[in-house]
């Protein structure tokens, strides 16, 4: 899956449980095939499975460029999910306005 932000925005990247009560155990996230660690306080990503354990969606704020590539929600039994991001930057519009004499 595509998905194309502006820098400074904020991304939700879903991925979820098949088995509702099943436990999240081996489920992990890799960012150009490596794996991150969603869990860290502080972090600008963060995993958001507080209301749901089978919602296992990451959750990407403050976007940069840095933070663009190849995503990978990775599961039991060789299920994934892949996503490409793309972080663009703001372009400002302004208009010029010439007055007519």
């Amino acid at each position: 899956m595509k998905v194309t932000k502006y820098s400074g925005e904020s991304v939700l990247l879903p991925c979820s449980c098949t088995h509702l009560q099943a436990e999240p155990q081996g489920i992990r996230w890799l960012k150009d095939n490596v794996q991150i660690d969603p869990t860290k306080p502080a972090d600008k990503i963060q995993m958001t499975n507080q209301d749901s354990p089978g919602n296992l969606s990451l959750l990407i704020s403050d976007l940069t460029k840095e933070d663009e590539g190849q995503y990978r929600c990775e599961g039991h039994q060789y299920s994934y999910r892949d996503f490409t991001l793309t972080v663009t930057g703001r372009t400002l519009i302004t208009k010029t306005f010439r007055h007519l004499i």
